[in-house]
């Protein structure tokens, strides 16, 4: 039996284990190491997972919290822009037919600069240019009687402009005439 450091040394490798505890087990040892790296996997792939939907929530958040900024943004001006619709039209009437009157020029400089202000907040004025009346973007004023059954829910005349937020929106729906069909009495033709 050979001789190491004045203690006999065994032939046998199983024995050599038994006798000096200290040497580990090479097999045993890349066992260990390869379920703690599979752990770390599993653990680095549930992390990944996990802030992928983070982000996903996080960036679906925001985009609901944006949608309530606009809405509320909308809300808060409505009712001063509404009053700017109003101011437009109560100068765009006193100029009807005193385009050359005394105090026109001033009159046609407030109603630009009323629209101007809209414009400024995402308003501006539009007329449907369809000749037949479109209750989304239209509102009937007044009914003007035809005989003429071609005529009916035709426009007859434009009273004011409608007024629509940059998004599409209608803030105030175009005021129209429009023909109501009314078939001739008994006798008339």
């Amino acid at each position: 039996m050979p001789m190491e450091d004045g203690a006999p040394v065994s032939a046998d490798p199983a024995s050599r284990d038994e006798d000096n505890p200290q040497q580990p087990d090479p097999t045993g040892l890349v066992g260990r190491l390869l379920d703690e790296v599979a752990s770390l996997r599993r653990d680095f792939d549930e992390k990944i997972r996990y802030d992928a939907v983070k982000e996903q929530h996080i960036a679906s958040m925001s985009q609901e919290l944006e949608g309530y900024r606009a809405g509320l943004h909308h809300r808060l001006l409505r009712p001063l822009l509404s009053d700017l619709v109003a101011l437009h039209d109560d100068v765009s009437e006193a100029l009807d037919g005193a385009e050359e009157a005394p105090g026109g020029a001033t009159l046609r400089w407030i109603r630009d600069s009323i629209l101007e202000t809209l414009l400024r907040n995402g308003v501006s004025s539009f007329e449907h240019d369809a000749p037949d009346v479109d209750t989304s973007r239209q509102k009937v004023i007044e009914v003007v009687r035809t005989a003429d059954q071609e005529l009916d829910r035709r426009i007859a005349h434009r009273l004011r402009p409608g007024f629509e937020h940059d998004d599409g929106k209608v803030l105030r729906p175009e005021w129209v005439a429009a023909y109501r069909y009314a078939p001739p009495a008994d006798g008339q033709a």
